[in-house]
This record gives C-alpha cells, structure tokens and sequence, in this order.
C-alpha cells in the first residue's frame, strides 16, 4: 500500500466582523416650554446642525414625487437615513420627517418644494 500523503495544512483567516453601524446623532431634548412651531422649529434646527457636522447636506423642504421606498424600516434619523439613500443606487433623494421619524427615499424623478 501507498502510504497517504500528508495533509495540506489549512490556515483559516478568522472571522471579519461587520463594521459597528455609526451611532446615531445625539440631539438634546427640547426644553419642556416649546410648543407647536417652536418645538418644531428647534428640532429641525438640531437635526440639521447633525447633518452639518457629519458632512451632509440638507436643507428645509420636501422632495415631491419620485416615491421610491418609503418609511424605511429601523431609521430613526437623518443621517442614517442619507446612507440609506447613499447605499441604494436607485435612491437620487431622501426626505426625513422629522417629528415622526420617518424615511423615505425618492428616485430621479421629482422635485423640491420649500
């Protein structure tokens, strides 16, 4: 009998963890006195210095028509909602509703309403 040959060692890489998801942006609580357009006024104003620092640009408004994929599934602010669109290559533009937390992206086809 031939005697086997010896086994080709096998280096395993170990397993690559996914990158941690960035962290959602930190905005402070509105002071209990706001109301109404106040307290509408200071959380699109908080949300929108996030945006800032993190390099994305946004303005107040909303993209009308080209629904695309709306009210996006575990997205609970704007910059994870701008790397939703910026990860879906048919996505040309988001909207973020702020008070309720909602993200929609918009394809090609529409335009903005300030």
């Amino acid at each position: 009998e031939t005697p086997a040959a010896p086994a080709t060692p096998v280096i395993e890489e170990p397993p690559q963890e996914a990158p941690a998801a960035p962290a959602a942006p930190v905005i402070p609580e509105p002071p209990q006195e706001l109301t109404g357009d106040a307290l509408v006024a200071f959380t699109r104003n908080q949300y929108l210095e996030a945006l800032a620092k993190e390099g994305i640009p946004a303005s107040r408004g909303a993209w009308l028509y080209g629904d695309y994929r709306n009210d996006i599934p575990d997205v609970s602010d704007p910059i994870t909602c701008a790397r939703a669109c910026n990860l879906d290559e048919k996505c040309y533009h988001w909207n973020f509703k702020f008070m309720a937390k909602r993200c929609d992206l918009k394809a090609q086809n529409g335009g903005i309403n300030q």
